[in-house]
């Protein structure tokens, strides 16, 4: 492309984005497709670092049901992580900085966490007591998740923290018999959900050393934990007064705050960077199906009227982003395509240096 045209999309671009509409505070993205893995036909994403690495996982033959872990890096192909020995099928949902991804693979007839270093095979993080899943790491390597849980009398479903070269650690319950850990971040603060005594689920921060946090609800009965970032922000679901489940956002010292939906009665918080945007899915009214949304300074967005590019103008039965589920502090998106088979998908912020290079590339 030459300096002239160069010029000429550049202009171009800064029209389009300048017009004046209630959009126009609004950040824009770039949609890419993340395709499959050889022999599938779907993908979803949960996880992205902030090197803009996506993980998730893809079908293998539409026929058969397997499934593998993917890591699609930037400008490669889409990278089947493979399964642990002895096992046929894996997920993976969380990725670092180093490029360290854990999810859950079976062996031997039971689902296991694991973590899986960069050019490395797979590691089964044990247990305590069955089978485990993993579900977030942070810089220093502190994996967090759920473990099948047994001692003496007791048992059930506990969260745990692995913290590399030790063991499997218990985070215990509200009270109640099942907890699960979602997200750490590099404080070593942990986000999850557990049971209370009475069996109503709640959200919860457990800050290093000291007891789980109950986070509350939006005036109902439960609430559920699926995203942490490096302040203590946790977002997820919660029960209002008439029992729908709405996304949230919790802020330490702050009472937790309902983010609203696309004009339905629900919706769900995935993922949180530092710079406090959200993101996840809310139900759209006007077509009455689920629907991709950024939450950012008290307003929710329709990713789908973000997106510059995107085939269809993001309806049915188009190609449409149905849920986001995670953000990098670049301001990155990944999720999953409501269309069937649905695709992973990743958003650049159109302006970032990977946005213009996938514009001009396009």
């Amino acid at each position: 492309m030459n300096s002239v045209a160069l010029m000429s999309l550049c202009l171009s671009l800064s029209i389009i984005l300048s017009v004046a509409s209630p959009l126009q505070a609004a950040p824009r993205y770039y949609y890419q497709d993340l395709g499959v893995l050889e022999g599938g036909n779907q993908s979803e994403a949960y996880g992205i670092n902030l090197a803009g690495q996506v993980v998730g996982v893809a079908n293998l033959n539409p026929s058969t049901g397997r499934t593998h872990g993917f890591l699609k890096t930037p400008g490669q192909p889409m990278q089947d992580l493979g399964a642990l020995e002895g096992g046929y099928d894996s997920e993976a949902y969380g990725i670092n900085a180093a490029g360290q991804v854990v999810g859950a693979a079976d062996a031997n007839n039971y689902l296991r966490a694991f973590l899986k270093d960069p050019d490395q095979p797979m590691q089964d993080l044990g247990d305590l007591g069955g089978a485990s899943r993993a579900w977030g790491i942070n810089a220093a390597g502190h994996v967090v998740g759920r473990t099948d849980y047994e001692s003496g009398t007791v048992s059930g479903v506990r969260a745990f923290l692995k913290k590399p070269g030790q063991p499997m650690e218990n985070l215990g319950t509200l009270g109640g018999r099942w907890s699960e850990a979602v997200a750490i971040n590099d404080t070593g603060q942990v986000a999850g959900t557990s049971l209370l005594a009475n069996n109503y689920g709640r959200a919860y921060l457990k800050n290093p050393g000291e007891d789980m946090q109950n986070l509350g609800t939006l005036g109902g009965g439960s609430s559920e934990a699926h995203g942490l970032n490096n302040l203590g922000q946790v977002v997820g679901w919660a029960h209002n007064p008439d029992n729908y489940q709405r996304a949230f956002l919790k802020t330490p010292s702050q009472d937790m705050q309902d983010l609203g939906t696309l004009g339905g009665d629900y919706s769900w918080a995935y993922g949180i960077n530092d710079a406090g945007q959200v993101v996840g899915w809310a139900d759209d009214i006007a077509v009455h199906s689920k629907k991709a949304f950024l939450w950012e300074k008290g307003v929710m967005y329709n990713l789908n009227h973000l997106t510059v590019n995107l085939p269809g103008n993001g309806e049915w039965p188009g190609i449409y982003l149905e849920t986001a589920t995670a953000i990098n502090n670049r301001g990155c998106i990944a999720g999953i395509t409501g269309t069937y088979p649905p695709h992973a998908f990743l958003l650049t912020p159109v302006g970032s240096s990977a946005g213009i290079v996938m514009l001009l590339l396009d």
